[in-house]
């Protein structure tokens, strides 16, 4: 049976220390970027229920 990768488990796949990939991932982080998604999510799902989805 195949595990999933966790989302930092796929970073460090896809980012070479030092490369260009992992400082665009260190900008998306100093701005919480998976924060601001989270949030995102939340309201989101808020809205539907409100709207009776």
């Amino acid at each position: 049976m195949r595990r999933e990768q966790t989302p930092a488990e796929r970073i460090r796949a896809v980012c070479s220390p030092g490369g260009t990939t992992i400082e665009g991932m260190k900008v998306l982080e100093a701005h919480d970027f998976y924060g601001m998604i989270a949030e995102m999510c939340d309201r989101c799902i808020d809205r539907a229920y409100a709207l009776g989805k």
